[in-house]
C-alpha cells in the first residue's frame, strides 16, 4: 500500500506541481510557482473564470497537434503511441475526416482528449479541444483523496468550499447546509470537476457552436 501511495504522489506532482503537497516547504520564489496555487479564493457561489485552466497541460480550445505534443511530453512517450478514436468528425465541407478523440494509458494514469470542429470550418478540418479527462489508477479511496487534495492546491477552492467544481456561472443546487446555499455547475457550461480519482474539464458550448454553424451553412436556399 505504501508503494502505491508513493507512486500516486509522484504522478500528482507531475500533473499538479509540488503545490499539491501541503506538508512540503515552499522554498521556491513566489514568481516561479504555479500561479494557480496563489489564486484569490472567491466566496461560495461566485463564478470562477477557468478559461486559462489546464488538466495535465491540456487547455480547452487547443489544436489537435498542440494537445498531442503536450500529452506525449507529459507521459514521456512518442506521439505515435497515442491512440486515435475510431469514430471521426466530418464537417459540412465534407473535405476531410478527423479523429474525434485520442487517448493514452499506462498502469498508473490515463488521459483522453475530445475534439470538435473549429468555427468557421476549414478545408483542413481544424479541430479544437472541447474536453479532457485525466485519471489515476487504481480508483481507491486513498487515491480519490490525493486527487482532490492536488486539485484544491492547483485550482483553489471551487464554487463551494466542499464541492470539487469550478465554473464561471454556478447555479443554486436547491439545497442548503450549515454554510448556506449549495451551488453547482450547469451541465451545459464550461466546467472543471473532480470525480472519484479523475479530473475532467469540458466546454459543451463549443460543440453547440459547431453544430449551429453547421446548420447555418447547410441552410437551403430554394430558387424555384
Amino acid at each position: 500500500m505504501h508503494k502505491v501511495k508513493t507512486g500516486v504522489t509522484v504522478l500528482l506532482i507531475a500533473l499538479f506541481g509540488t503545490g499539491c503537497l501541503t506538508n512540503q516547504p515552499q522554498s521556491t520564489p513566489p514568481s516561479a510557482r504555479d500561479k494557480t496555487v496563489t489564486r484569490a479564493q472567491p466566496p461560495a457561489g461566485e463564478g470562477i473564470d477557468i478559461s486559462g485552466y489546464d488538466v495535465a497541460g491540456i487547455k480547452i480550445g487547443m489544436s489537435f497537434d498542440q494537445a498531442r505534443k503536450i500529452v506525449a511530453r507529459h507521459f514521456s512517450i512518442s506521439p505515435q503511441k497515442i491512440k486515435f478514436g475510431k469514430t471521426g468528425i466530418v464537417n459540412m465541407t465534407r473535405v476531410k475526416e478527423h479523429p474525434s478523440f485520442f487517448s493514452y494509458a499506462n498502469n498508473k494514469e490515463s488521459i483522453v482528449v475530445h475534439f470538435t470542429p473549429a468555427v468557421p470550418f476549414t478545408d483542413n478540418m481544424d479541430v479544437i479541444v472541447h474536453s479532457v479527462g485525466y485519471s489515476v489508477s487504481p480508483n481507491t479511496k486513498e487515491n480519490q483523496a490525493e486527487v482532490a487534495k492536488a486539485a484544491l492546491a492547483k485550482y483553489g477552492r471551487g464554487v463551494n468550499s466542499f464541492t470539487p467544481e469550478w465554473c464561471p456561472r454556478p447555479i443554486k443546487y436547491g439545497l442548503k447546509n450549515e454554510f448556506g446555499d449549495i451551488y453547482t455547475c450547469w451541465h451545459n457550461d464550461i466546467a472543471l470537476r473532480v470525480q472519484s480519482s479523475s479530473v475532467t474539464m469540458s466546454d459543451p458550448g463549443l460543440i453547440a457552436l459547431a453544430n449551429d454553424y453547421a446548420n447555418k451553412i447547410a441552410k437551403a436556399q430554394p430558387k424555384f
